[in-house]
């Protein structure tokens, strides 16, 4: 996946299921850190990878 294919989108998953495709901004691998996202709001936010979130780089624990 490239980064440029990594926008936050809904899928269709059959006849009555939808899912939500995140990817992370940086690198295009699965995006599992959202930030300012709300679903509830249609607001698909920015997705990160654990390597590349922004908090990662204070250290410290997940």
């Amino acid at each position: 996946m490239t980064v440029a294919t990594a926008t936050p989108r809904l899928v269709r998953l059959g006849t009555s299921r939808v899912g939500f495709l995140h990817f992370c901004k940086v690198c295009g691998e699965w995006g599992a850190y959202g930030y300012e996202a709300s679903l509830l709001k249609h607001k698909a936010g920015i997705w990160y990878c654990r390597e590349h979130r922004p908090d990662a780089k204070q250290g410290g624990p997940l």
